[in-house]
């Protein structure tokens, strides 16, 4: 692991020029980096963007902006992606560690999040471990907890796909994935640079851990709002089919974001907002 002179566990502190705006979190567990888009309003909430397997926190750039104006907004690279390469024991149960250590360290006592794909699995293990300091939680095309409701056999066939993202050169495994994640040109154009540049044997373990844990992940019964969003277009495997079921099955709030693939805050963009505003406004 990197030495950036630190302090022990949950030390927190802006990290130099080569990444403008992160701050580092250093823990036992690994190294996160994250960064803070401050809100005008005083005594404005807080929301966690948490971004999806093989991407980065720039995929929530322009959504973060917008967000700013009435949430404080916390995003981070999810372990052993992006600049959180550096982690050593990548489990759901840490990443919500992450999170509630990010939470302290930015002084904010709960929290919104809102988590997309692998980042969703990340939000629902923080919402079950810390409903404290939960809020809410926005789950996008994501992998819903509980055995009976998103089991390993669901996802079996991503086994293959784990062991070809080991061997698969960054760039053909950003062009690959962005063209199947995605359900719009515009959209493709938006994450095929930051797919390109993660490191793909990080990636891989990332999924095959999280592959492997799902179906040891009770239903959660959050006391707290949830909204499940998806994309009507996303093409990986059942999750359309999984996010409708656990949203019946738990009560949550659901929508599907039509011209929309498995990334619909960069498919459609407009109507993601549209439908997340509303969700955020009921909290108020």
């Amino acid at each position: 692991m990197k030495n950036h002179g630190l302090f022990g566990f949950g030390g927190e502190e802006a990290v130099g020029a080569d990444a403008p705006g992160a701050r580092l979190l250093s823990s036992p567990r690994g190294e996160v980096y994250y960064w803070v888009t401050p809100c005008p309003e005083p005594d404005a909430g807080w929301l966690v963007l948490t971004h999806g397997l093989g991407m980065d926190h720039t995929v929530f750039d322009a959504l973060a902006g917008e967000l700013s104006a009435s949430f404080n907004v916390v995003t981070w690279d999810l372990p052993l992606h992006g600049m959180s390469e550096e982690y050593g024991e990548f489990s759901f149960l840490n990443c919500a560690n992450d999170i509630r250590e990010i939470l302290n360290a930015v002084g904010a006592d709960s929290a919104v999040v809102i988590g997309h794909c692998l980042g969703g699995c990340a939000a629902q293990a923080f919402g079950v471990v810390f409903p404290e300091y939960c809020r809410g939680l926005v789950l996008v095309d994501t992998f819903p907890f509980g055995e009976e409701l998103c089991g390993y056999g669901d996802f079996q066939w991503l086994d293959k796909l784990t062991g070809a993202m080991r061997v698969l050169p960054s760039r053909l495994f950003g062009s690959a994935l962005a063209g199947f994640f995605s359900a719009t040109p515009e959209g493709e154009r938006a994450l095929r640079p930051i797919m390109s540049r993660q490191n793909t044997a990080c990636v891989a373990d990332a999924l095959a851990i999280s592959m492997t844990s799902l179906c040891k992940e009770g239903a959660p019964a959050f006391a707290f709002p949830v909204l499940d969003i998806v994309g009507e277009n996303d093409r990986l495997g059942p999750i359309k089919k999984l996010n409708r079921a656990a949203a019946e099955t738990c009560g949550y709030d659901f929508a599907a974001i039509p011209r929309a693939g498995h990334t619909p805050f960069v498919d459609n963009p407009a109507q993601f907002s549209l439908v997340l505003g509303d969700f955020l406004a009921g909290l108020r």
